[in-house]
């Protein structure tokens, strides 16, 4: 009889686990991610600017020249708005976006949240192909955003002779943990550093601004093209580490306090030229924006009338440019404590200013 019972309890205890089986396969399948597959650049828009976390994926490979509503090149009206965390797997596709004849000043804009970007399958791309003038930036990433780039290569040619152009432009956080990071001209050549007399165009597989906010990681990946990290003192640990520059490297570094170095494989060329150079190019480059009339944001000095509690002085904030001068403020978020640093500057400059004997 005893024999018998331990027989049943070992049948019990069996049946119990296998029961159990197909509830355990229910809840692993249940945590995989759900996937919205696009198959348009239409489609890929309207997925990115979703107000709640999605996860993208391309479904055939998507060419902006191939479709109806924008065979003749992309417009400001096209531009991607991120304000999520979104994550795009590029799943072995190619997305080629095509500027034509049209001046965009930037295509994917990471307002707010997090924009990752992988590739599961492999040989999966995201290229700009910019047609016009230079001047353009791929992925504009804002000081409250986060980009992460995984794996896959990101890309951008633009014509010799240009002002330029910008795989990622950052005033916010930068993660590389892999991947492929390219920015040339046409003819293969990455033009010469803004600090250069004889400039003319700058292709920068990354361009991080002087900025609080700003804070850069990267563990990994390839780059081609320029590089821009300036480094403030500002607590945040910017890091770089395991990563291969093909030579064309620029590490502008302001302050190397809060700064991580581990030379990489490549040959790594870190100088910093005079500045009175940039200051031409940006005057250049406004005076363009104003004549060719496209709406560009750029920061320059304007006259405050209660912005951040600011008025009657004149501060360098985030404006919209077009042929009519001005023609709009971008009021990007500021913390209590950069409202309260940004009206000390403000006084500070008004008290300057009665001092004048003018």
């Amino acid at each position: 009889m005893k024999k018998t019972r331990q027989f049943f309890s070992v049948l019990l205890t069996l049946a119990m686990l296998l029961s159990l089986v197909p509830a355990m396969g229910v809840t692993a399948s249940a945590a995989e991610p759900e996937w919205t597959i696009v198959n348009s650049f239409d489609e890929l828009k309207a997925a990115m600017q979703q107000g709640t976390k999605t996860n993208i994926k391309l479904g055939k490979d998507i060419n902006t020249n191939d479709e109806e509503n924008h065979k003749y090149g992309l417009t400001t009206y096209d531009q991607i708005l991120v304000g999520n965390t979104i994550t795009l797997d590029l799943n072995g596709k190619k997305l080629t976006l095509n500027s034509r004849q049209n001046k965009v000043s930037s295509y994917i804009n990471v307002t707010l949240g997090n924009l990752t970007v992988q590739d599961s399958v492999g040989g999966g791309e995201i290229f700009l192909n910019d047609e016009y003038e230079g001047g353009s930036t791929l992925i504009l990433l804002m000081d409250t955003a986060t980009f992460t780039l995984k794996s896959g290569t990101i890309r951008a040619t633009t014509k010799p002779e240009t002002s330029g152009i910008e795989l990622i432009q950052s005033r916010g956080t930068v993660n590389i943990e892999g991947g492929t990071l390219t920015c040339t001209q046409t003819n293969g050549e990455i033009g010469r550093l803004r600090s250069d007399p004889n400039h003319w165009t700058s292709c920068y597989a990354l361009k991080c601004f002087a900025s609080d906010r700003v804070q850069t990681t990267i563990t990994g990946g390839e780059f081609t093209g320029f590089v821009r990290i300036p480094v403030k003192n500002n607590g945040k640990q910017n890091k770089i580490t395991n990563v291969t520059f093909d030579g064309s490297v620029v590490l502008d570094l302001a302050d190397e306090k809060n700064m991580t170095w581990s030379k990489p494989g490549g040959r790594v060329i870190a100088r910093k030229g005079a500045t009175f150079y940039a200051v031409s190019i940006s005057v250049c480059h406004i005076c363009k924006c104003i004549l060719t009339g496209i709406d560009t944001t750029m920061t320059v000095s304007t006259m405050m009338h209660g912005e951040y509690g600011i008025s009657d002085v004149c501060l360098s904030t985030l404006n919209m440019v077009g042929s009519n001068g001005i023609v709009g403020k971008v009021n990007i978020p500021l913390t209590d404590e950069e409202v309260k640093k940004l009206r000390h500057s403000a006084d500070t400059l008004k008290d300057v200013i009665k001092n004048l004997d003018i």
